[in-house]
């Protein structure tokens, strides 16, 4: 007897089996997913591709080895096979089709059609932009973006401008990497002029980056000497671009003196009308400024100026740039916390900053608490003297031992965002509540960044101190313990640090990483009570090494 399936609205019964009849079938039903039956599936097809059986796809770089593979993996991982195999383009299933060694190579179709099947790639310095260019070229979206992040994550002051240029050519960055490196570029302006990848610029990328406000410099003329850096580099090729470079110059900006001796007397600028144009203008505004409105005595100016033209405006950067003078006398400290220094490689506040001290705290008693620094300031100068040759503790003996009014240059940095200090609390012995990972040479703790060798918040145990307190967090990174800088610290270092202290610690900390759904490593939770609760915690694609986490 044939089973149907109830219609009526109330439940439906179930029918005894005895004689054969079914039961009938429920309205609703639980959906299940195989989380795994994909991703195997996948990897069978991949057997099979390597057997050569069921392929109806032949493909070969041209004129060499040809590649066996299934038309729906190539379509559904690329869409330029997507529109060879889907279009109106029949292929019988033994016709090969022909891809240009410009597009590809043996060694990366290999790892193409492997990526097709697995969605693993194994991207290094040696095979990272022949991988993006394949993707680019046959249109493997998640490979391309592979390739981004992994260029992101090795992003340093050394590459960041050949990066800038790499990924400004290229559309699709999901990864930031444009962003990114030309946030390096700006930063480190000083040392990427010194760069060979410099000097290889094309003009558009030269003049947007020389006309970008946010470049770090200390002066414009350093702009200036950027430019002539460039046009030097091949001068016979690049003269006829004199004057669209040197527009890119915010001459009046510029010292006088420097004016009319070195930017005059430079025959690249004399060779050029335009670029001549620029200077007599920026010399006329100068004279002017210094003289009270009277007209200018150079000899270079044969050209009429416009009177109405309003001067350039400063690039950003050096808008923050403020020369301080503290006088010791009124108080009896300098009263100021620094950290950084050349022996702190990296990055204190933000990645990409040039070594140097930082600002981390002002005493309400010292000598600099009614001046206009502010925690979060770097340090420029010292009485003249540069800081970023110093390492730590020479900046805090030059400091120490200045004469009774001390000069100092400071650029006044935005502080990182949930800046904050505070002091944790609790009895001798119970320890404070908390677990580190991360540090220098360590494994990382930053699951959003592998690269961060920083000290972050790991756990926060309920009910302890740091958990009473509420100003600790898991993600959050940590600056400071007890006016110790934790940047450039190893985890042993940094374990030591804390250590040092029985009831009371002082942490400076700012926002680190996304903490949602984050969970510490089974292997760290010491009760068999926290390893219960842990089983009913579930966490995603994400392992990490247990040496790389200790608790407090």
């Amino acid at each position: 007897m044939a089973c149907k399936p109830k219609v009526a609205k109330k439940p439906p019964r179930r029918h005894g089996s005895s004689n054969g009849s079914c039961p009938d079938e429920p309205e609703t039903g639980t959906a299940f997913f195989e989380s795994e039956g994909p991703l195997r599936s996948l990897l069978y097809m991949n057997e099979l591709r390597q057997e050569d059986k069921l392929c109806d796809a032949q493909l070969r770089v041209s004129g060499g080895k040809e590649y066996s593979a299934h038309r729906l993996v190539l379509a559904a991982s690329s869409s330029y096979f997507a529109d060879v195999y889907c279009g109106h383009t029949v292929f019988a299933a033994d016709e090969v089709l022909e891809l240009s060694r410009d597009a590809v190579d043996e060694e990366t179709i290999e790892m193409l059609l492997e990526f097709a099947y697995t969605k693993k790639v194994k991207i290094g310095q040696g095979n990272v932009h022949r991988l993006f260019n394949s993707a680019d070229c046959l249109r493997f979206p998640g490979l391309k973006e592979a390739c981004f992040r992994y260029l992101l994550r090795t992003l340093d002051t050394d590459n960041c401008l050949g990066m800038w240029t790499f990924a400004s050519a290229h559309t699709g960055d999901r990864g930031g990497l444009e962003e990114a490196a030309l946030e390096l570029v700006k930063k480190n302006f000083k040392d990427v002029v010194l760069s060979s990848s410099f000097a290889d610029l094309g003009l558009d990328g030269l003049m947007a980056l020389l006309n970008n406000d946010d470049l770090v410099v200390e002066k414009e003329e350093q702009v200036y000497e950027a430019a002539m850096t460039w046009l030097e580099h091949d001068a016979e090729g690049r003269k006829e671009h004199i004057g669209r470079v040197m527009s890119c110059v915010r001459m009046p900006l510029m010292d006088l003196d420097y004016l009319m001796g070195t930017v005059q007397d430079d025959p690249l600028i004399r060779s050029d009308q335009k670029a001549l144009d620029e200077l007599i203008k920026a010399i006329d505004f100068k004279q002017k400024e210094l003289e009270g409105g009277r007209s200018p005595k150079s000899a270079l100016l044969t050209l009429s100026v416009d009177e109405n033209e309003v001067p350039v405006e400063p690039r950003r950067p050096s808008l923050r740039l403020e020369e301080v003078q503290i006088i010791k006398s009124k108080a009896d400290r300098l009263g100021l916390c620094i950290m950084g220094g050349l022996d702190r490689p990296g990055h204190v506040f933000k990645k990409g900053d040039r070594p140097g001290c930082l600002i981390t705290g002002i005493l309400p008693s010292g000598a600099a608490a009614n001046t206009a620094i502010r925690a979060g300031d770097r340090i420029i100068s010292v009485n003249g003297h540069n800081l970023e040759s110093l390492t730590h503790e020479q900046a805090v003996a030059m400091l120490a031992k200045s004469r009774e009014i001390l000069t100092l240059v400071v650029r006044h940095d935005d502080p990182p965002a949930g800046l904050k200090e505070f002091t944790l609390k609790t009895d001798r012995g119970e320890g404070f509540g908390f677990s580190i990972g991360g540090g220098l040479n360590s494994p990382p703790a930053n699951p959003e960044n592998e690269s961060d060798d920083s000290i972050f918040v790991t756990r926060v145990l309920t009910g302890g101190a740091a958990d009473k307190s509420g100003h600790l967090r898991v993600g959050q990174k940590i600056l400071q313990v007890n006016s110790i800088s934790m940047h450039g610290t190893t985890h042993a270092e940094a374990l030591q640090a804390t250590r040092q202290s029985v009831d009371r610690l002082t942490l400076m900390v700012c926002d680190g990483f996304n903490a949602d759904g984050y969970v510490a490593p089974l292997d760290l939770i010491g009760t068999e009570k926290d390893k219960q609760l842990h089983k009913l915690i579930s966490r995603k694609s994400m392992i990490f090494d247990p040496s790389a986490y200790v608790s407090y």
